[in-house]
């Protein structure tokens, strides 16, 4: 399903330079996209709750998904801005159903693992001496799809030209669909939930800690939409000799650094406080613009040195984020909690930014060009984590008892998710 994805989706900005959109065009279409998703997730989230069914919803969504986004190789489209929007985002809508219940199932399938060892311990019966699956060893599967996905997807376009992305898009998806409808249950165990959980949910999510990681992330994905939309456009426009295989590498590079990250993260959080791993991933993503703005034009290869930094500046950073978010989560609110940090920064943040860097990416007179304004996003990611850092050196002062989901509290969450 990733892999898929990586195909289409990351070099959709490749397709867009390709038919002669703007950096404004591009910022504002990747603008809408995500917001468009956004809604989309919970329309989906909410049918899947009244039918308590996810095989029809995602096959059929995802069917329809890859027959719109095809229409994006009739010229008359690739002509007219408006229209492309339209496919691009009515397409989006139909395969948002896929991405918003990703985290949230896997967070699933490693607590039916711990709740079925504590069934048999109960029991009296054997249990395996192995460590419980954690998130980030689940979670390292996509980066391999996605890896892999954008290696040979960019392969696949040198030979067979850029309009190759929408057919391996539709057969690898094809697969994905095949595999819902073969393996997914046809209906979903409704849970329930007491109303007096739901209130205690929403006051939660009103909490400075919620609020506070909330903005984090909005601000992390802000600047992460320079790399994650624009270094494709970068590296298009600024540098020579480069192509599809490229830049499929330098995903690959991305991901291949993510999967230790996403093995071993699980280690970091018995020792050092999540605070104090995202502010590191801020100081990380800040040294990231900095080599992106002194790469030398006539080498675009040595883009493949920095990249090895996307593990800290993605892998570490997004399981900080699922796994605060988990400890942060209301009783009743963890479900939505994850739809919310997936929500926030894919979609909310990812789309603002992308707005926000389309228009000053252009050239003088239009804009400042990419070499300033990654240099600018790097002071601006150093900026917000002393003030984030600050944010919670005031709430420590101010209240002593408040959570701060400190190294002991990491590793009692850890002790019991391995059932040590």
């Amino acid at each position: 399903g990733t892999g898929s994805g990586a195909c289409l989706w990351k070099y959709i900005i490749v397709f867009y330079h390709h038919i002669g959109l703007t950096n404004e065009q591009i910022g504002l279409i990747q603008m809408l996209n995500p917001s468009v998703n956004f809604v989309a997730q919970l329309l989906w989230a909410a049918v899947c709750d009244i039918l308590q069914s996810y095989k029809e919803v995602l096959a059929l969504s995802n069917a329809f998904g890859v027959a719109t986004v095809c229409c994006c190789l009739f010229a008359y489209v690739q002509q007219h801005y408006a229209v492309l929007c339209a496919v691009i985002l009515t397409s989006s809508a139909f395969m948002a159903s896929r991405g918003s219940v990703n985290d949230s199932m896997t967070l699933q399938v490693v607590e039916d693992y711990k709740n079925a060892r504590v069934l048999a311990e109960q029991r009296g019966q054997p249990v395996a001496t192995r460590s419980l699956p954690t998130y980030g060893e689940q979670r390292l599967w996509g980066a391999a799809g996605w890896g892999f996905g954008s290696l040979f997807g960019g392969l696949l376009m040198d030979h067979f030209g850029v309009d190759f992305m929408f057919i391996s898009f539709g057969c690898l998806l094809a697969v994905v669909v095949l595999v819902i409808l073969t393996q997914f249950p046809s209906k979903s165990a409704q849970r329930a939930r007491r109303a007096a959980e739901e209130g205690a949910a929403q006051r939660s999510f009103r909490s400075f800690e919620v609020l506070w990681f909330f903005a984090n992330l909005f601000m992390y994905g802000i600047n992460m939409a320079l790399v994650e939309t624009f270094l494709f456009v970068y590296l298009l426009r600024e540098f020579h000799g480069v192509t599809s295989l490229l830049l499929g590498s330098t995903v690959f590079v991305m991901c291949v650094f993510e999967v230790p990250v996403f093995l071993y993260i699980n280690r970091a959080f018995t020792k050092v406080d999540l605070v104090s791993l995202l502010s590191l991933c801020h100081w990380v993503f800040a040294v990231r613009c900095v080599a992106y703005s002194l790469l030398p034009r006539a080498h675009p290869a040595l883009v493949l040195l920095v990249e090895p930094l996307h593990g800290i500046t993605f892998a570490c950073m997004w399981s900080c984020s699922v796994e605060y978010g988990k400890r942060l989560a209301p009783t009743g609110g963890e479900a939505k909690m994850q739809a919310l940090v997936n929500g926030l920064y894919y979609q909310l943040a990812i789309g603002c930014g992308s707005a926000f860097w389309g228009r000053l990416t252009e050239e003088a007179p239009k804009g400042y060009g990419f070499t300033t304004c990654y240099l600018a996003s790097a002071v601006l990611m150093v900026s917000w984590s002393v003030l984030w850092n600050l944010g919670w050196w005031v709430r420590r002062r101010r209240s002593p008892a408040a959570p701060l989901l400190s190294r002991a509290r990491a590793a009692s969450a850890t002790l019991r998710l391995s059932g040590a």
